[in-house]
């Protein structure tokens, strides 16, 4: 059984925003409007957005970043918060900084170093991050990046 008041009491929005979107300064795009400048103000117990006026809390947030149920945002919370083991990177933001990893573990050491499997595609998937999370990506194009992370990183584990 989810405990939704001790996920809402032990993870801040913040942190949430960070691994399923792009903060900075604390302000990030408001997932329940069509924004184009950051105006959803991230607080230590919960949100609000000065363009559409969301307000809520972390399950609040979350669901509206990947589109789900406040139950299956809480579910999600709790597997990647509550029992600190490995989930596959959620949202462009985390997904850029797996592939960054991924690319320089793969990157040749030396010019003469032939070039890993993986590689290639560590480079293109990165820039395509990186595109995405400035232009704006739809839920299609970003599933489609976390699939294409997933995948790449079990195969540098494996």
């Amino acid at each position: 059984m989810i405990d939704y008041n001790k996920i809402k009491h032990s993870i801040p929005p913040i942190e949430a925003a960070r691994r399923y979107g792009m903060v900075k300064h604390g302000f990030m795009r408001c997932p329940f409007h069509a924004d184009r400048t950051p105006s959803l103000k991230l607080y230590g117990d919960h949100f609000h957005c000065f363009g559409c006026g969301a307000h809520g809390d972390v399950i609040d947030l979350t669901a509206g970043l990947l589109g789900c149920s406040k139950s299956e945002a809480a579910r999600r919370l709790e597997a990647d918060f509550g029992n600190g083991g490995f989930v596959s990177p959620l949202g462009l933001a985390a997904c850029k900084r797996e592939l960054s990893r991924c690319r320089n573990a793969l990157a040749p050491k030396s010019p003469g170093d032939a070039i890993a499997n993986g590689y290639a595609e560590a480079c293109t998937l990165d820039a395509w991050a990186g595109y995405l999370l400035d232009a704006g990506a739809s839920r299609d194009e970003m599933r489609l990046v976390e699939q294409k992370t997933a995948r790449l990183m079990e195969g540098l584990r494996g």
